[in-house]
């Protein structure tokens, strides 16, 4: 009956959810700048987060001769869901682009001609994230013709990219619409994998002021605040192994790393220990321990909370000879 109940223990571990770290979620920190070369105008983002309206009023100036772009994202100290502040995300008038909306983003918009915005960058991360959830509050702008409030909804949408061949590739997304709320609400988007191979090591989270309706309106507003991710741990491939680094030591002679459950000891035994390192990561990618191997050796990890850790032994120059995963009860 024992043996049953740390099975079940086991398995239900290895299917939690566990939090992955989003920086300045709160929106707490933030940054100023300028943008424009002919009318310099102030911008404000979250520290780790960014508009496009430095892009909007830099390319207006440069390319359109158009000095009236403006900010169209804010630091809000009022309208909050925790803490002192929350992104506020607008809707304006652009002038020669007419009505567009404003983006609240973690990856780093850049520009290119003719006229592309295009995102660098994101948030890394270790585990396969299943869900990105923010607070939210939305105003949908006046529509013109009728001086009432329009349909207008904002957009929240998540990328996950794998690095393949050299470039970040596109594996799986989720989508939603922001409905109306005068009061902030949580929101959820659930993502979808088109590839279920490749391990997830970034995501581009973004947030539209406007894109859910027939015409974005003027002075649509979001507020943005607590945004968090959820993960699992992503599958431990096979041990790939490079014969040319492990110097023609064959796969039986490899690390044998056991007892798998451990409770209180984890042993290492080789007879190629010597020179070799382990570190042992939890789930979301944090160095817990770490040991130099120098012969059949030992690790106490009776400090250990319970679940699933990733152990990498590596040789003594970084290069990984063996990984795999271990419970830990």
């Amino acid at each position: 009956m024992k043996k049953i109940y740390l099975f079940i223990c086991v398995f239900m571990t290895g299917m939690a959810s566990f939090a992955q770290t989003v920086s300045n979620a709160g929106m707490e920190t933030w940054r100023t700048g300028t943008s424009g070369a002919v009318v310099a105008k102030t911008i404000q983002a979250p520290a780790g987060w960014f508009g496009t309206d430095s892009l909007v009023i830099a390319m207006g100036q440069a390319l359109l001769l158009d000095i009236k772009m403006s900010p169209q994202l804010f630091r809000e100290d009022t309208i909050v869901h925790n803490g002192a502040h929350s992104a506020k995300v607008m809707t304006k008038y652009q002038d020669t682009l007419r009505y567009l909306q404003g983006t609240l983003t973690n990856a780093m918009p850049s520009f290119s001609l003719p006229s592309t915005i295009s995102f660098n960058g994101g948030t890394p991360v270790t585990l396969k994230i299943t869900t990105v959830s923010a607070y939210v509050a939305y105003f949908p702008g006046f529509d013109s013709a009728t001086h009432l409030r329009g349909k207008d909804t904002g957009t929240f949408s998540v990328n996950a990219y794998a690095h393949k061949h050299g470039a970040d590739t596109l594996i799986g997304s989720g989508f939603v619409f922001i409905p109306p709320s005068d009061t902030f609400i949580q929101i959820t988007a659930n993502i979808v994998y088109t590839d279920t191979v490749d391990s997830v090591g970034l995501v581009r989270i973004f947030f539209t002021s406007s894109g859910g309706a027939t015409n974005n309106l003027d002075s649509s507003t979001l507020y943005v605040d607590d945004v968090s991710m959820t993960g699992v741990p992503e599958p431990v491939p096979p041990p790939v192994i490079d014969h040319t680094l492990v110097r023609n030591i064959s796969m039986n002679e490899l690390v044998k790393v056991y007892p798998n459950p451990a409770n209180g000891t984890l042993y290492f035994d080789g007879p190629q220990n010597a020179g070799l390192n382990c570190k042992l990561f939890s789930v979301n990618g944090q160095v817990v321990l770490t040991k130099a191997l120098t012969g059949n050796d030992a690790l106490d990890i009776s400090t250990l909370p319970a679940g699933f850790y990733i152990y990498a032994i590596t040789d003594m120059d970084g290069n990984i000879m063996q990984r795999g995963k271990v419970a830990v009860n």
